[in-house]
Order: structure tokens, then sequence, then C-alpha cells
């Protein structure tokens, strides 16, 4: 999986961060619809 060019300053721990938020937010957003 090639990440795109923002996401390759990104370090691990940053990463992994922002796909826990990502994670809970479409989570809370199927829940709205």
């Amino acid at each position: 999986m090639e990440l795109c060019d923002e996401c390759r300053g990104i370090s691990p721990s940053d990463a992994l961060t922002i796909a826990v938020i990502a994670t809970r937010f479409i989570d809370l957003a199927q829940r709205q619809l």
C-alpha cells in the first residue's frame, strides 16, 4: 500500500493516532445515518 505525499512525512505513531481517530469518526458518522 503506497502512502500519499502528505502521509510520507508522518511518523508511525502519528499515523496510528490518525487511524484511530478516523476509525472512531467513521463509526460515529455511520451511527448518525
